[in-house]
């Protein structure tokens, strides 16, 4: 049982990066390209936040309830519920919260939910915090120090992080 994810960081705006991070010229166009790339990326993986549009396959062991991994929520696509082996499609599922409840089967064997989750415009703070993720690691390269890290990064994000994460 695992989740898939094939995602798409939200549109990179360079002018504005490189105006943050206050470089000129284009010779670290790529670098700065690629931090972003990763500072959305670590948001993913460190609070289940999709910075830009994702489709997820969660599948799962059948529960009376599922909280849905990566959020924010956009729509679901499909609920299958496997019960002695056999996939049957659930229309009346419940919905609440992120929380998916079958309707199908009081037990199962498991679940495959198909969903879509992003933001459409990422919240400000969560973009300054992705854009001081890049200018951290922007200034210190490769020199990068092990005692201090992002704090503001850790900080913000954090506070997009729901409990299962």
């Amino acid at each position: 049982m695992a989740n898939t994810i094939t995602y798409t960081p939200q549109a990179i705006d360079l002018s504005l990066i490189k105006s943050f991070c206050r470089v000129d010229g284009t010779a670290d166009d790529t670098l700065l390209t690629f931090l972003y790339e990763a500072a959305c990326q670590e948001a993913l993986s460190y609070a289940h936040v999709v910075c830009g549009s994702a489709t997820i396959t969660s599948d799962t062991v059948w529960s009376s309830s599922y909280e849905l991994p990566y959020w924010p929520l956009g729509s679901v696509t499909s609920v299958h519920v496997y019960i002695d082996g056999v996939s049957t499609q659930d229309t009346e599922y419940t919905l609440v919260d992120g929380v998916i409840t079958p309707s199908i089967g009081s037990e199962g064997d498991r679940m495959t939910i198909v969903y879509t989750a992003g933001f459409a415009t990422m919240p400000k703070d969560l973009q300054h915090a992705i854009y001081q993720r890049i200018k951290f690691g922007y200034d210190f390269g490769d020199d990068m120090p092990y005692n201090a890290g992002p704090r503001f990064f850790d900080r913000i994000v954090f506070r997009y992080r729901r409990n299962f994460a």
